[in-house]
């Protein structure tokens, strides 16, 4: 939203549709631009589609990475010397590293 120097303001909304109101009460909107949508709502493109498998082998490898990072970080030293590793729930399976107190 905007004011102009005589009071008068405009706004941008959604789909870059604008509405302005004059200083002297006069509105003036201009609607956006929006994208068709057909009939019955989303559709699937025929281009949008996985091979036999690929899905399964997407989601294999998605899991590997993910432990396979989460086994770093757990397992990772003290990011420098005279840092602690402090717990933030009783499960002790979050938490945070901080400078051990003396």
């Amino acid at each position: 939203m905007a004011r102009g120097p005589q009071g008068g303001v405009a706004a941008r909304g959604a789909y870059c549709g604008a509405v302005a109101r004059g200083p002297a009460g006069n509105v003036a909107a201009r609607p956006g631009y929006r994208p068709p949508v057909p009939a019955g709502g989303w559709y699937r493109p025929p281009s949008y589609w996985w091979r036999p498998g690929a899905a399964v082998a997407a989601g294999a490898a998605l899991g590997f990475v993910t432990a396979a990072a989460a086994t770093t970080y757990a397992t990772s030293p003290a990011p420098a010397a005279g840092y602690c590793w402090y717990y933030t729930n009783a499960q002790r399976t979050q938490g945070f590293w901080d400078v051990c107190p003396r």
